[in-house]
């Protein structure tokens, strides 16, 4: 039977960088781990907006990552409604470090504007957080959780990202994390709910660091794995099969 906590948390990030796949190639791959007896973990299949014009109409669940700032956000909107492709998440990232509150709003402000299909997640990525979170990054998150959007971060182990996590969940704002493995998919799952918890950023960063302790947890937990999946939506790989066969090898329920 499959396991709830687990349902389509690893997306495949096969054509988007560090590894970078041809189009074709990355799809080729894809099919068979979705119909495989780990299928219920796969989640969406990551694009850019140069790729989806390649994608067949279909059921497959895209990510649609933005290369460019708002701009791009509302022609990206306006092409899916008229297209037939199954798009449930659009990413896209702040850059502007100098004023990110001011570009979270137009993002916000976009998407006011622009009609969206009503299923359609967003997720808004801001710069990884080497430190305590900066006035002008948690003034972006607030502007996010305005329009109850979800956050975008990067799996980067550290106090940092500790912060982002706590800051984006007493915002009550959905995560989905960049990773590079299961590891990172696990621990990331277990560091939310240990800032759920309440534990506090110390404790929050080294989960993010303890793969042995995320995977006791969620065998000694499932349940409690399955509901902190609510805020802790996705994390995406590179190799979406090595994460498939790592989580085989740890015979998790």
């Amino acid at each position: 039977m499959p396991a709830p906590w687990r349902h389509a948390l690893l997306d495949d990030a096969a054509v988007l960088p560090p590894r970078g796949l041809l189009l074709a190639r990355a799809l080729g791959a894809h099919a068979p781990l979705r119909r495989g007896d780990l299928g219920d973990a796969v989640g969406g299949f990551a694009v850019t907006d140069r790729e989806l014009s390649h994608l067949r109409s279909g059921d497959l669940p895209v990510h649609l990552r933005v290369t460019g700032g708002a701009g791009m956000l509302e022609a990206a909107l306006r092409s899916l409604a008229t297209s037939d492709l199954a798009v449930r998440r659009i990413e896209i990232a702040l850059r502007d470090e100098a004023d990110l509150a001011h570009n979270a709003r137009r993002v916000v402000q976009v998407l006011d504007v622009t009609d969206a299909p009503d299923d359609l997640a967003v997720h808004v990525a801001l710069p990884v957080l080497t430190g305590e979170p900066t006035a002008g990054w948690l003034g972006a998150l607030d502007e996010l959780a305005a329009r109850e959007l979800g956050v975008l971060l990067t799996h980067a182990p550290g106090p940092g990202t500790a912060a982002a996590i706590e800051a984006a969940l007493d915002r009550e704002l959905p995560l989905a994390l960049l990773g590079e493995g299961l590891d990172d998919a696990l621990t990331a799952l277990h560091a939310v709910r240990v800032a759920l918890d309440g534990d506090g950023p110390a404790a929050v960063a080294a989960a993010l660091t303890d793969a042995d302790a995320a995977v006791a947890w969620v065998r000694d937990d499932p349940d409690a794995a399955r509901r902190t999946r609510r805020w802790c939506v996705s994390v995406a790989v590179p190799d979406l099969g090595a994460a498939l066969d790592d989580l085989a090898a740890r015979d998790l329920p």
